[in-house]
């Protein structure tokens, strides 16, 4: 056998899932066998979900701990391909459920992403951790959503998953759901109270995502929420600049039609406040407070200036708001409260700002901390917040 080779007649046999002719090729040669690609045969048995194969191989001693030169192992392997009679085997051999590959991926997430229900259905029922995050810091929901698939979506939905959690670049999963296109997947996450308005570390809302997507027919649902083509990123590009330098034709003209609807025109001179707060005009935003101006109108968006306060993360407007004794609970589309925007911020300052106007459910505000990744965060709430 030549070195990190493995015989044709032994990937024929396994090919074959021909037992017969496994049981005739001695167990020291399986055991030896190996190559580049497959640490052990076995890999190449769930490659070709030749089953009888894998259970004989296994029954004479390979390791089914094996990982390949990526860490991926066995049940990585499995869940990639969406085989659930090999992930429940595995598991049953003792395989552990969350054990992760080089850049930190779950078998969960794999399956997620093949959009092998039957497999997550094994891995859910195993315990599967909902809540583990890869290397980027992307979760289940994430890797749901690049599947494409939106019954993978509604089936992790059932369980406790991390929906307002974001990655290491500060991309929601409304991030992820608008550069995949896919708006029937919008309308399964807003029972859930996702934030469209949430930025990622550039500054980026949803909607410069869904410029670039390769459709523009998730631009209505998150232009409906209330996101605009003017909103800048820390590269000073907006949306519609986007669309522009990419050449996202269906995009550039949305954006225009909608840059030149009079009944939005007509909205934002209804409202000064929340268009100066949107447009980040802050020193028109603090003339309007000043004057007590619509300070718990809201919207056509269903949103209040304080909403959009807290979005900006702009310590000194939120304060002054609150100075004016506004309203702290739902203020916005999706029913949230101050609290809620100021824990998912991130933003120790804004939290601090609203606490003393709030009353918080501190079981839910633990929740919602797990899922910002901000352990300082975590510690504040807990010296300011009785159980």
């Amino acid at each position: 056998m030549t070195q990190n080779m493995i015989e044709p007649r032994l990937i024929e046999a396994i090919k074959a899932n021909a037992l017969e002719r496994i049981a005739a090729i001695s167990d020291a040669q399986w055991q030896a066998a190996s190559d580049a690609r497959n640490p052990n045969v076995l890999f190449l048995a769930v490659r070709q979900k030749a089953h009888d194969a894998l259970l004989y191989l296994m029954d004479i001693g390979l390791d089914i701990h094996a990982a390949d030169r990526h860490g991926q192992r066995l049940l990585h392997l499995a869940a990639h391909l969406g085989d659930a009679f090999v992930v429940r085997l595995l598991i049953q051999r003792g395989i552990a459920v969350d054990e992760t590959n080089n850049k930190g991926q779950t078998a969960l997430m794999l399956a997620a992403l093949k959009g092998s229900l039957d497999t997550v259905d094994i891995l859910v029922e195993k315990k599967a951790n909902l809540f583990a995050t890869d290397e980027e810091g992307s979760h289940v929901l994430m890797y749901a959503i690049k599947s494409k698939k939106p019954s993978m979506l509604k089936r992790l939905l059932k369980e406790q998953t991390p929906v307002h959690l974001a990655n290491h670049r500060g991309e929601t999963v409304l991030h992820i759901l608008a550069a995949q296109g896919v708006p029937i997947m919008y309308d399964l996450l807003m029972p859930h109270a996702v934030n469209p308005y949430r930025t990622n570390l550039y500054n980026q809302t949803p909607l410069h995502y869904a410029a670039l997507a390769p459709n523009d027919t998730i631009l209505e649902p998150l232009l409906d929420a209330g996101l605009n083509s003017y909103d800048r990123d820390l590269f000073d590009m907006t949306p519609y600049d986007l669309a522009v330098k990419h050449g996202q034709h269906d995009a550039v003209n949305h954006f225009t039609r909608l840059k030149n609807d009079p009944v939005i025109q007509a909205h934002y001179l209804a409202h000064p406040l929340h268009r100066a707060l949107r447009f980040k005009e802050y020193e028109a935003a603090h003339a309007c407070i000043k004057q007590a101006h619509q300070l718990d109108a809201r919207d056509c968006y269903g949103n209040t200036p304080l909403f959009y306060a807290l979005m900006a993360k702009d310590v000194m407007l939120v304060k002054a708001l609150l100075s004016r004794k506004v309203i702290t609970d739902k203020i916005d589309a999706t029913g949230s409260s101050a609290w809620i925007h100021a824990v998912l911020s991130g933003n120790p300052a804004l939290l601090s700002a609203v606490l003393p106007h709030v009353e918080v459910v501190a079981q839910t505000a633990q929740s919602l901390l797990g899922q910002t990744g901000q352990t300082e965060l975590e510690n504040y709430l807990q010296t300011v917040v009785s159980p």
